[in-house]
């Protein structure tokens, strides 16, 4: 069977899962806790401790166990099998045991299916569009529903022909399911894209850029804009981006400062880093501090693009 008719759907980034972290995704409404074992093995788990249901994205990854932040249950890798509790430390460990769910990572993108019947967790049948070197771009969330995003990129397709070098006439489309590969005619570069139906409303857009040249910071800054307009304008044009309306508050409205413009919004804001913290060997936590006086307006749910002096983004 094919390997997009079987279910399997991206949840994820292989960037997204270093070394001791836990990554928090969702697919059909369903929240997953994503970590990567010292082996380099990718365990997808209900985001529920099974002891009082503390979210596990939450916790700690020690490299072949996950523990929970709030009582210190221990989980193994693979198994999900409890192997430590700290209140009954020489006591036989709990029989719980994590829930999970099948998990692959190919081609740079970690995939997951909900249905865990034996057909399901094959994983064969996975072809790139091309031999071409790949690279993984920014992934995109979106404030509508998967069929809806697909449809909104399928018909405006021809906008992302900067992104593999190709003339906007020229683009060509092929779909399989949630995924969707574009390429031109005088190009041999292709872009795939794979749209996660996060829940009934909201998706988020994965993209991976086959090429035989290296991917330039700039092709990567136009892809996130680009990406970035396209759905933007189709959240304003069908009411989608709206927020519900505040019925009452018992609070008098503040003198807030107006909302940037979008030419603000796309201003960037050089700062200095005043503090650094290292997590863990792969991640490391740093807190910027504007070099102006503009107001730093912040939304619920907002994105951001941060770029190193050295062009690295993030």
């Amino acid at each position: 069977m094919d390997f997009f008719n079987q279910g399997w759907q991206a949840v994820a980034c292989s960037e997204d899962l270093p070394l001791r972290h836990v990554y928090q995704a969702q697919l059909l409404g369903q929240e997953l806790a994503l970590w990567r074992d010292d082996s380099g093995a990718v365990n997808a788990w209900e985001n529920r401790c099974p002891h009082r249901g503390l979210r596990l994205s939450l916790g700690v990854n020690t490299g072949d166990q996950l523990k929970c932040q709030y009582h210190g249950w221990k989980y193994e890798t693979g198994s999900g099998r409890c192997l430590f509790v700290p209140a009954h430390r020489n006591a036989t460990p709990s029989t719980a045991c994590v829930r999970q769910y099948p998990c692959v990572e190919i081609d740079g993108l970690v995939f997951v299916k909900l249905d865990k019947s034996d057909e399901a967790q094959t994983s064969n049948g996975y072809q790139p569009p091309t031999r071409l070197p790949s690279t993984n771009l920014r992934s995109t969330p979106a404030a509508m529903a998967a069929d809806v995003a697909l449809r909104t990129i399928m018909q405006a397709r021809q906008s992302l022909a900067p992104v593999i070098a190709a003339q906007a006439d020229s683009v060509q489309i092929q779909t399989n399911g949630l995924m969707l590969d574009l390429g031109g005619t005088e190009t041999p570069d292709k872009l795939r894209l794979f749209v996660q139906p996060e829940s009934a409303t909201t998706s988020v857009v994965h993209a991976r850029l086959y090429t035989a040249t290296q991917t330039s910071f700039a092709r990567k800054v136009a892809f996130i804009h680009l990406m970035e307009e396209l759905l933007s304008l189709a959240e304003q044009c069908t009411g989608l981006s709206q927020k519900a309306k505040i019925i009452a508050t018992d609070t008098g409205h503040s003198s807030a400062q107006p909302k940037p413009t979008e030419s603000d919004s796309r201003k960037p804001f050089i700062c200095t880093v005043i503090a650094r913290e290292i997590e863990t060997p792969d991640i490391t936590s740093f807190w910027l501090k504007p070099d102006d006086d503009r107001a730093l307006i912040i939304d619920p749910g907002m994105h951001a693009s941060v770029v190193t002096p050295a062009g690295f983004i993030r």
